[in-house]
Formats: structure tokens, sequence, C-alpha cells
């Protein structure tokens, strides 16, 4: 998160345009604080209006002067015209204290709030790594709003996911599934379908829950009536005929497609178009079939990016996306993980995509809606620098969301991933945490897009009360356990490098894990622990040491690759400062001594670096 909001509070950061707004500007510390009764100069000036030196007749410019109200906060009234990025530049005489964006939007995006999600998601029901549920604990504490759960061949999972969840924090959990019928190699995602495509025909991997149970393979326990293989493949090759391909796979293939498509438009759902450019040997699809696909429009959406890496795979997308977009190809686009493993340790290689959507209801309804009106923007952020693929518009809103807020979003996020996990194995007090959280996104949501989200109806004097009474029941009991949040995040780090440290993990790759800054994560670390992030990692490695040593068999020179350290000369040295003698030394005098050697006496008995009960055995 950028320095600039550890230091101050902006509020609001997005607003309808053509009017006159005020924003605050509150300090976040004695550092930062304004001083009472002085007047501070305020420069409000549009970004894309260009610098005032050259261009001095441009509009959207304004010069003020500000004093602080009691509470201590700047607040900042200008008129902000049309669309657009604006810098609020804070100045005490000559000095900069700050410059703070802002941004204003267009009227049609009235009620619309940024929603990030995924589209394209597996578990351990197909071919994934992790549960359902651990899987949603996992994304929403990576930052996304809503996800969902398209297991191949597989509805139910989605449904699963869904009645675990039971609405216990705010991420939206969206019914799906990648739909994979006979005659036909294209993948598909169904998108908050209400009913699922693959069970409509007979004998698929979706019989193994749902088969004829409605309950397990629709959203509302409706569905068309299914059908048997055979009945499937007299009613494609019947449409196939009608399709101008010269061959049978594409024709049959493009037939199923096209039924799919209709089903779609059935069940109120949105069909995606997924990663046509995927190399998996040899490229999915051909290359001109998929280019008829894409001119022909079977689906809702297309997945410009879908994981993988950036080339050729999202590369390839991207560039197909922009060149039909020039003949007057224009779809909706969508960015996903097509995950299928989103456990913390290899979130790196997986949580790399996604997608910004517009809505006015981060529910099934409002996401598609919105996402098939053309309000979303992919999201790729596999480097260290995101890339933004869609239409321009969206592309330069979601860069100043991507800077300015997502990054404090994602602070909120993180905490309920972490104590989302911790309710689902059963921890009583990580539910009665999540009830406390409950609603802190749309309260975020709510400051920071003011007069965007439509203002709440006030209720009687007795329901006010009654939902005061509730707020600082929620406030309180938030607070009295937000120490344990740091506690859960730390007890995951721990976790991690029991894991990893071995493999080469880092002190920089743990602070990274905890999400905040190095001073902080480190604090936090050793108020738990009792130690510091490197010693932490050192105990571990250490004690695969010792353990490898005892065995006489074992070569020295494979030492620093199995225990994680970078070269041999490494580990002698660190070894002999924390034993006083030589690795080769220590297995001389110590052999299989367990108990009595220089080593465990060092490290104390309650220390983690020998394990007893394993060197006994």
């Amino acid at each position: 998160m950028k320095q600039v909001y550890y230091d101050y509070d902006v509020y609001p950061k997005v607003f309808l345009g053509d009017r006159e707004q005020t924003v605050t500007v509150k300090p976040l510390g004695i550092r930062t604080a304004f001083a009472k009764d002085k007047a501070y100069t305020v420069q409000v000036l549009k970004v894309n209006q260009g610098n005032m030196g050259p261009w001095p007749e441009r509009s959207g410019r304004a010069t003020l002067s500000v004093t602080p109200d009691e509470d201590g906060c700047l607040r900042v009234t200008a008129y902000f015209e049309g669309e657009g990025e604006y810098y609020l530049n804070i100045n005490d005489g000559d000095r900069r204290l700050a410059t703070l964006p802002v941004y204003c939007l267009a009227e049609d995006m009235a009620g619309r709030i940024p929603q990030r999600g995924d589209l394209h998601v597996h578990t351990c029901r197909s071919d994934g790594h992790d549960d359902p549920v651990n899987v949603v604990s996992n994304y929403r504490g990576h930052g996304y709003d809503f996800m969902v759960i398209s297991d191949h061949n597989r509805y139910y999972p989605s449904l699963e996911a869904i009645q675990r969840h039971g609405g216990v924090s705010d991420i939206a959990i969206i019914p799906g599934e990648e739909v994979h019928l006979p005659h036909n190699d294209v993948h598909y995602v169904n998108f908050g379908g209400t009913y699922s495509i693959n069970a409509l025909v007979a004998g698929g991997p979706n019989d193994e829950k749902a088969g004829d149970d409605l309950a397990w393979r629709s959203l509302d326990g409706k569905a068309p009536d299914r059908m048997t293989r055979e009945e499937f493949t007299a009613m494609i090759e019947e449409r196939a005929a009608r399709v101008p391909l010269e061959h049978h796979s594409e024709r049959m293939s493009f037939a199923v497609l096209e039924w799919t498509f209709e089903h779609m438009e059935q069940n109120g759902g949105l069909g995606i178009f997924p990663h046509p450019y995927w190399l998996c040997q040899l490229m999915q699809l051909p290359e001109e079939y998929t280019e008829f696909i894409y001119r022909n429009k079977p689906f809702h959406a297309f997945e410009v990016l879908g994981g993988e890496n950036y080339y050729p795979h999202n590369g390839f997308q991207t560039a197909l996306y922009y060149e039909m977009r020039e003949k007057g190809i224009d779809h909706p686009v969508v960015g996903s993980t097509d995950s299928h493993n989103s456990s913390a340790e290899n979130n790196r290689n997986s949580l790399i995509c996604s997608t910004i959507v517009f809505a006015k209801e981060n529910t099934r309804e409002g996401l598609v809606s919105a996402i098939k009106d053309k309000y979303s923007v992919a999201v790729d952020t596999i480097s260290t620098e995101y890339r933004l693929v869609g239409d321009f518009r969206w592309i330069r809103y979601g860069a100043f969301l991507m800077e300015n807020y997502f990054p404090i979003h994602d602070e909120v996020c993180r905490a309920e991933g972490h104590i989302l996990r911790r309710h689902f194995a059963g921890d009583k007090q990580a539910t009665a945490i999540l009830a406390a959280m409950k609603g802190q996104m749309p309260a975020l949501q709510k400051k920071y897009f003011d007069r965007v989200v439509a203002a709440p109806v006030a209720g009687t004097e007795e329901e006010q009360a009654l939902d005061n009474d509730l707020i600082a029941t929620c406030e309180a009991a938030y607070e009295a356990v937000v120490a344990n949040m740091d506690a859960y995040r730390i007890a995951d780090a721990v976790e991690m490098i029991r894991k990893m440290a071995c493999n080469g993990i880092s002190s920089a790759d743990v602070v990274d894990f905890i999400g905040e800054p190095r001073r902080t994560a480190e604090a936090h670390f050793r108020e738990v622990t009792g130690r510091s992030i490197h010693e932490e990692i050192d105990e571990i490695r250490f004690a695969k040491v010792f353990e490898l040593l005892k065995n006489p068999r074992q070569s020295l020179d494979s030492l620093p690759d199995l225990c994680g350290f970078k070269t041999g000369v490494a580990l002698r040295k660190a070894f002999s400062l924390r034993t006083g003698m030589s690795m080769r030394d220590w297995r001389r005098k110590a052999g299989n001594i367990c108990g009595d050697s220089p080593v465990q006496k060092a490290l104390g008995t309650g220390g983690r670096g020998v394990n007893k009960s394993r060197n006994n055995n």
C-alpha cells in the first residue's frame, strides 16, 4: 500500500462528476496532523489536462485555502467536472505535504461499485487441490469479493460451497461449473447459471452426486429434463448438419456450443469462452476454429486472461481481443485464475488474474448483468506490475482502483480470509469474530464511494436505536478480538515456515505472506512467537541439519540444499557460530546421541531445534 495512505485517510475516493463534492483528508498520526487554525493551500488538478505551465488554458484546476475543522481534518470542497482522476496537492507554504488521488465518474456509474472476483476456479471435487470452503477462504484472503467454484463436469461443488459458507462473510459465492459435453473439446464456463448444463446429459461425472436430484444440479430446484447420451448425440448430429464448417468434428463441437449457449440464456447465467490459447503440448484448439467461435459468438464473455504465464497464453488472447475489436467484434472480457491450487504456499503461481466488475450488487444477478453490459475489466497480476485489458475507460479507472483503493480493501479481506479458514476448521472464537466483521466491506465501500452508492433509507427512531446498539456491540466485539487476528496471521506464517524453511524461503517471503510493513510484521511475529522471523527459519533449518547429521551415511555436501542454505560456506559458518564446532566434529563427538549432545543443551530441551520423540524412534 502507498505510504501516503498510512499517513492520511481520504474519503470519498470516488464520486460522480460534473458537480461539487467535499473530500475529507484525515491525518493518521501526530507526524501528519494539521496545525489548528492554520490555512493550507490545496491544488485541485485533473490529471488528463496536462501540466499547468505549457497548457494554462485547460480546465479542471483550482487552488483553495483550507483550514482544519475541529476534528483535525481538512475538508476540500471543489467542482469536479467530467470523468477521470484528480490530484489533491496539499501544501504547507512551499512544502508539499501529500498528493492525494481521487476519481470522478460519469452518470451511468451511479450505484456501481467495483467488485473484484474470479469466474473460473477448481477444487478437489474435480482435479483441484483444496477443499471448496478452503478455496473460498484463500480467495477472500487475497482480496476477492466474489468467486465461483467451476469444477470440471460438476455443478454441485459450487452449491456445496454456498451451503457450507452460509453467508458468514461478505464474499459472494456464485454457482457454476466448467462444461464438458460429448462431441466437444472446447471448454466452456457456466458462471451463475441456475442449473447444471453438464447434468442435462445423463452418465457424466455430475451423476456421482447429483443424478436426478434437483437439489444438487440446480440453484432453485428447477431444471430441464435430462437426456441419454444417445439422444444427445442424435440431436447434435441434426444441428451440426447446419453448421458451415468443413470438418465434422468442428461442426459437432460448434453445435454443442450453440446448444450450451441457448441454455445459458435460459438459466440466466454468463457463458464464458476460456483459454483458447492454452498450450497442452499443442494449442488447445485449431486457431481457425477459435476465430470462427469468436466471430459467431456462442458465449457472453471472453476469458482474455486465464491464469498461466503471460506469453503465449494470455498475450495471444489479448492480441486476439484487440484485433477482433478493430474488426468490429467486441465481447465483454473477464480475467480468471483457472486455479487448481489456491493454498497459501502456492498462491503466487495461482491467484494471478481477476476481473473488476462495476456492479450495482455483489450478487449472481448483479454480476452477470454488469458483465453482459460490458462493465468489467480483466486484471493480470502475474508480474510485479499489473496489466489491465478491456475498454480504455475501464483501464484508466481500474488502474486508479488498483493503486488507491484495492490495497486498503485487501487489508480487510486478508484478515477475513484468515478468520474464515479458522471458522471452517471449527474454531468457535473465529465464528464470533466473523460475526463482528460482517458488514465491514459494505461500510468501506460506502465510505470511499459516497454519492456513487445509494444513501440508506432512514428507519424509525426505535429501529435506528437498535441499529446503533448493534453497531456498538459489533465494534466492541471486534476491538476485543482484533489482537487475535494478528495471532492467526502469525500462526499461519509459522506453519508456512515449517513447511518451506528448507526450500529456501526468506524473511522477505514471510513478511509478504503476513501482508504488513516489515517492521510491523516483525514486531507482531516476535510478540506471538518470542523469536524473529529469521530466528524461526533458522530453528527449522537447523532441526533438519541435526536430524541428517545423525545419519553417518548422509553426505555433508548434500546438507545445504536439503536444509535451505544458499551455500556450503554459509551453512558451515552458521553451524560453527551455533555450536562452537564443525559439522564433522559434531557428528564424530555426538554420533547418534539424542539427549546429551552439546547442541541439544545449547538449544534447551524446550526448543524446536531437536525433536526428542522423533529422535527416539
